[in-house]
């Protein structure tokens, strides 16, 4: 259920892989990504707090809303993830899932990201998605029509490219959608496959063992 990888979809993250793939800041080497709300996410229907049980979500943040950070930082690294070492646990709720996932990959190219989300911060927290370069940097975050801005070497000043308009709450669905359709109309390569979705979920499984033991995994 989670193999559309929606967010790789969004004009922002459409517009920082091909920054990347220009080499415009080089090769990445740091990427850094930040998310912590005050609670999940409820839901609607019959148990609207699924997303707190075992087996209901199989996890907490990690997996409901990590699993978002970490196919973003593949795609931006352009490198498998080879090795993960995680902290999890439940700080704040009482609830059967974590509520805290702290988690450091290294990449095959030697890369490195820092990732953090957890539904344990009641007043709020400052969201932030950064990715360094060798000869610069792109920071998200920003509002309105410029939600990235790029620093370089080259200009030593922050620029907002200006994106295609999204509606809120879209989140890069509706330009899947569209190339989904394409690709059954066409016969070609549907836009995330199912080997995208198992690596992604590999980082999130081998995560949860390296909280749970305190070691660091290597994935195969």
């Amino acid at each position: 259920e989670r193999s559309e990888h929606n967010q790789l979809f969004t004009p922002a993250c459409r517009e920082t892989v091909r920054i990347i793939s220009e080499g415009v800041i080089g090769e990445p080497f740091l990427i850094r990504t930040e998310g912590l709300s005050s609670s999940h996410v409820v839901g609607r229907g019959k148990d609207q707090h699924w997303r707190t049980t075992q087996a209901g979500s199989g996890g907490g943040p990690l997996i409901d809303n990590g699993y978002h950070q970490l196919y973003r930082a593949r795609a931006w690294m352009n490198s498998p993830v080879k090795r993960v070492t995680a902290r999890i646990g439940t700080f704040f709720h009482d609830i059967e899932v974590e509520d805290l996932a702290l988690l450091l990959l290294e990449h095959e190219n030697g890369g490195i990201t820092s990732l953090q989300t957890g539904w344990c911060a009641p007043s709020g927290a400052v969201g932030m998605d950064e990715i360094f370069g060798k000869k610069g940097s792109i920071r998200f975050g920003q509002s309105g029509s410029t939600p990235i801005a790029i620093w370089t070497m080259e200009t030593r000043t922050w620029e907002k490219p200006e994106l295609e308009a999204e509606e809120p709450d879209r989140l890069g669905f509706p330009n899947f959608l569209q190339l989904y359709l394409e690709a059954i109309e066409k016969d070609g390569p549907v836009p995330v496959s199912g080997e995208d979705a198992c690596e992604i979920l590999n980082i999130v499984t081998s995560a949860y063992e390296s909280g749970r033991t305190g070691k660091t995994i290597d994935l195969v």
